[in-house]
């Protein structure tokens, strides 16, 4: 099956909206569907304001996905993780029964000043796995890890990586049992340099 994904990172004058990320999503099966957030800095964050809106393939604007009201009052921990699932799953932060991800979806991860602090755009993906960012910056697939850290470089094959002069992780090949083949990655990066890796 072949996947198209991209993470592209926006950075912002607010360090508190800078350091809070998407770091996994899954997206079926439906009940176990989730989006994770991470919060890469050493203070705790207040999300009241903060929200995530979604375009799909066909749609010509952004709409609303996990309002703000969802978020007052909602304290992601430094270094912590904020789990927003269909289900209640493992404790999640919001629990909404119509968390709708589909095929060909971008979200955007907005806070209280409306400005876009993360996005992650997909096409196809497959049941089961979910995108996941490691700490070195590289987006890969494979088992879902919620509320826990993604999985190891040393649970996949490698990965060639490719350097680009714009923020933007790009994950695309064909999939067979969670370990990706032929696949391009561009890491989005905090400064002006990018790595390459092979």
């Amino acid at each position: 099956m072949r996947i198209l994904f991209v993470a592209v990172l926006f950075f912002l004058p607010s360090l508190a909206s800078a350091q809070i990320l998407f770091n996994e999503v899954l997206l079926s099966p439906a009940p176990e569907r989730f989006i994770e957030l991470y919060n890469s800095g050493d203070t705790d964050i207040d999300l009241t304001g903060w929200y995530i809106q979604r375009k799909t393939a066909t749609g010509s604007t952004f709409v609303s996905l996990v309002s703000s009201s969802k978020f007052e009052n909602k304290i992601i921990k430094a270094r912590g993780y904020f789990l927003i699932s269909r289900s209640a799953l493992l404790d999640s932060d919001i629990a909404l029964d119509n968390l709708s991800l589909t095929e060909s979806n971008i979200l955007h991860l907005k806070d209280s000043e409306r400005e876009v602090v993360d996005q992650i755009e997909w096409t196809t993906v497959d049941e089961g796995k979910s995108y996941q960012k490691l700490a070195t910056g590289e987006w890969v697939i494979g088992e879902s890890t919620p509320r826990t850290h993604n999985i190891q470089e040393g649970d996949l094959q490698p990965l060639s990586v490719a350097s680009d002069n714009i923020n933007t992780a790009i994950i695309s090949g064909d999939v067979t049992s969670g370990v990706s083949n032929n696949q391009k990655i561009l890491i989005g990066c905090p400064t002006s340099q990018h790595k390459e890796y092979s």
